[in-house]
């Protein structure tokens, strides 16, 4: 069964089409409508995808981007789980993102991975570059070595 159907993804997902009204991807549409792709990407994947990797990816920018502070994800129906990968995944420096990829290959944290992995892969598909391209290469085979 996937999750798109799902009451808490709706939830999630109407929180993310909130938070983000209004901003515009490069393909000139919703942003939000990026922020599917990437949830397509991690069930497609991995398919045993976990509810909290699934909300962590549709939210994978909320703190980054200051969107809803940390200490409100609760009152949004954020659980502990989707918390701690958020946190994890959301760069301290905005300014080296490949460096926080390389922080999370490093932390053997698998949420925070295949999160971070969905997010690349989906960038590299739409948008191209090489930033994308060695997050997915650095990201998978952490995955694969470590966590097969």
């Amino acid at each position: 069964m996937t999750p798109f159907n799902q009451g808490w993804y709706l939830a999630t997902f109407a929180v993310a089409m909130r938070v983000h009204r209004g901003h515009q991807g490069t393909r000139k549409e919703p942003h939000w409508s990026f922020l599917q792709r990437c949830a397509q990407t991690l069930v497609r994947q991995f398919p045993d995808a976990t509810r909290a990797q699934v909300q962590a990816v549709l939210l994978h920018e909320v703190l980054a981007d200051a969107l809803i502070p940390a200490n409100q994800l609760r009152g949004h129906g954020i659980d502990d789980d989707t918390r701690r990968i958020l946190h994890a995944i959301t760069p301290p420096d905005r300014t080296q993102p490949f460096k926080h990829v390389q922080t999370v290959a490093d932390s053997e944290d698998v949420d925070a991975m295949r999160v971070m992995l969905a997010v690349n892969l989906t960038g590299m598909a739409e948008h191209g570059g090489i930033r994308y391209e060695l997050a997915c290469q650095l990201l998978s085979c952490r995955l694969m070595k470590d966590h097969a």
